[in-house]
């Protein structure tokens, strides 16, 4: 058990961490590139880099000092930002800063106790049978191309391939689908419904009366069916419909018609637009414009033209020019 006034003295202390080191740097290098250390410093633990983290990887050391001194605070301004190189030429830019926790204890790996299951996969029996399935999937040769085609063109029952992969439950669920397509096929033939007799046909059966008797005895005569006059009366009843719907609808069909020519009336249609023909024969009827006037000459556009005559013209009189040396002449 630690006194009271060991606790005092720990409660002073002050932990400083020195992040981001480069991840092949060792402890001696690192030592090496801050010497001399402040003489507050009572202890220092240097923790590598995890490869893991491939280029995230960094090492730290930490420095404990006995308390809160001007050392400390030049220790942090020296090497924060400092440049530190590994043996192997890799540079990084330190970070000088706090430790997040002031009071964890140095971890004894000394006095950890060993896990029992490290190592246990190699004897595991599941882990052995899966590596061997995997070594016996790979001594398998792989098929080429043609190959596979060969095979897949080899004539085969089909019902043999199905045969295989067939179970109970799978037999059952064809079973009763067989089943059910059987019943559906049975109610559709039960559900067609019955050619319908053709009216005429009925009319023109020779009736029994009509035919001659084979025997002596007179047998009396079948009533007379009420299916043609019903179907008569109905045609009858069909044909005073039609016309009465004709009817209704020459009525309406006249209504809208008289409606129609008094909004006309009432509110005129606009001219409609000429057709093409009629455009075409306006265009050929009307007189040809006149031709525009060509725009008046600007003046240095009449200029240009009366020097142009003076030069052309051999009976004009000599242009005068502005420096004459005939003139200046001794």
């Amino acid at each position: 058990m630690s006194t009271d006034s060991e606790k005092s003295a720990r409660g002073d202390q002050v932990k400083v961490v020195l992040r981001r080191l480069p991840k092949y740097m060792t402890e001696s290098e690192v030592l090496e590139q801050i010497s001399p250390l402040p003489a507050e410093v009572i202890e220092t633990f240097f923790r590598p880099a995890n490869f893991a983290f491939d280029r995230a990887a960094y090492a730290t050391l930490t420095l404990v000092f006995s308390e809160y001194c001007d050392s400390l605070l030049d220790f942090e301004r020296r090497f924060d930002g400092y440049i530190f190189v590994d043996s192997r030429g890799n540079d990084s830019t330190a970070v000088v800063e706090a430790a997040v926790n002031q009071h964890f204890s140095k971890c004894d790996r000394a006095r950890m106790k060993q896990d029992t299951r490290v190592g246990a996969l190699d004897t595991d029996k599941y882990y052995l049978d899966f590596c061997k399935k995997l070594e016996d999937e790979k001594a398998i040769p792989i098929m080429t191309l043609e190959q596979q085609i060969r095979k897949l063109n080899q004539p085969e029952d089909a019902r043999a391939q199905i045969g295989r992969l067939e179970t109970p439950l799978v037999k059952y669920f064809l079973e009763k689908e067989g089943g059910k397509k059987t019943d559906l096929r049975r109610k559709m033939r039960e559900k067609k419904p019955e050619k319908k007799k053709n009216i005429m046909e009925i009319l023109m059966k020779p009736s029994s009366a009509s035919a001659p008797s084979t025997s002596g005895t007179s047998t009396p005569s079948p009533k007379p069916s009420k299916a043609p006059k019903d179907s008569v009366i109905e045609k009858e009843k069909a044909e005073k419909k039609r016309e009465k719907n004709a009817l209704r609808k020459q009525k309406f069909m006249d209504k809208r018609r008289k409606q129609k020519e008094e909004l006309e009336q009432e509110n005129p249609k606009p001219p409609r637009a000429p057709t093409r023909e009629n455009r075409d024969n306006r265009r050929k009827e009307r007189q040809p414009k006149p031709p525009r006037p060509t725009p008046a000459k600007t003046l240095g556009e009449q200029q240009g033209e009366d020097w142009i005559k003076k030069l052309t013209d051999p009976k004009a009189a000599p242009i005068k020019k502005k420096h004459d040396v005939s003139k200046y002449s001794i």
